[in-house]
């Protein structure tokens, strides 16, 4: 399943109960925070039982209303024992999260595949309890 959220920042494909969220756009500031947090909370409205994936490999700058979204988010989501993880970070972004020390935050997963197992481990460790 694929949805468009919005066009012009995201997509987002459905993965079992992981969403892949495609970031598209290639610089994020503050509009474009807006945009994303709202569709990242439309996304969870409609499945709040999921792991969010952040594909950022479109991604070459963001300033810190974009940081302040994906934390709102995380935060949101672990209020619910959702988990959000980053994949595809360019050298640039990593920067901004080992400055920041949110890469201590935010698993970060050099690939789709990395990210998308981890995940998938991390739900069947959940599953056995």
């Amino acid at each position: 399943m694929t949805s468009t959220a919005n066009a012009e920042i995201v997509t987002i494909d459905a993965c079992g109960q992981t969403r892949i969220c495609t970031i598209l756009a290639s610089h994020l500031n503050a509009a474009s925070a807006g945009q994303l947090g709202t569709a990242l909370m439309t996304e969870f409205a409609d499945a709040p039982d999921t792991q969010f994936i952040l594909d950022l490999q479109h991604v070459r700058t963001m300033d810190s209303a974009c940081l302040g979204t994906f934390v709102a988010f995380w935060k949101w989501l672990a209020r619910f024992d959702g988990k959000l993880v980053l994949a595809n970070v360019g050298e640039n972004i990593r920067f901004v999260f080992a400055v920041t020390r949110l890469d201590h935050v935010f698993p970060i997963y050099p690939t789709m595949p990395d990210a998308l197992a981890a995940v998938i481990d991390q739900r069947s460790s959940l599953d056995d309890r």
